[in-house]
């Protein structure tokens, strides 16, 4: 090819044929369906293995939700106590101030006398 060659090889006529890249034409192939019965032993095979990777899949998911409802549970539970432990360090550091407090004025009294 030279340069002044126009490279491309699209037919809008919508002929059958399909021009790809490569520069080879290309016959669509038409699809036939197929419909096959809900008994016909391929079907039936197809369905029971979807059933058994579906109830498979559904066993895996609900222990996996089981574990992590009881993990939420665990870190609710562990969030009230800390909520009660902080609430005693609080109340404790109320009293450890005020008897400070009443330390310092009680040595400032001293102190002016």
């Amino acid at each position: 090819m030279s340069d002044g060659e126009d490279n491309s090889s699209f037919q809008g006529d919508g002929g059958g044929e399909e021009d790809h890249d490569d520069g080879y034409e290309y016959e669509e192939e038409e699809e036939e369906e197929i419909e096959l019965e809900a008994d016909n032993p391929i079907v039936v095979r197809i369905k029971a293995a979807i059933t058994t990777q579906l109830s498979t899949a559904n066993a895996r998911v609900s222990e996996e939700l089981r574990v992590k409802q009881e993990e939420a549970k665990r870190m609710k539970r562990t969030r009230e106590d800390v909520g009660v432990e902080l609430y005693g360090v609080q109340q404790q550091l109320a009293r450890l101030q005020l008897g400070l407090e009443t330390t310092h004025d009680n040595y400032n009294v001293m102190a002016r006398a």
